[in-house]
């Protein structure tokens, strides 16, 4: 059976709201997309959301644990 995702499920974003919720600047957001480092919505044109959830597990990947000597 097909799935479909209902909006209560996913939480989708602006791009703004992503850069806020990561503490980095909109410029970021885009390099991020541009090196398929998160994943992206794009409705429109000019119109680009983000699922929050997805967002979280592709950071993830990329963090690091630093160690106090």
């Amino acid at each position: 059976p097909t799935h479909r995702l209902s909006a209560e499920t996913v939480k989708l974003v602006t791009k703004k709201q992503i850069a806020l919720r990561y503490s980095v600047a909109t410029r970021t957001v885009d390099s991020w997309m541009s090196e398929h480092i998160i994943p992206y919505v794009k409705p429109s044109a000019r119109c680009v959301r983000f699922d929050t959830t997805a967002c979280d597990a592709a950071l993830a990947r990329f963090e690091r644990v630093i160690k106090k000597t």
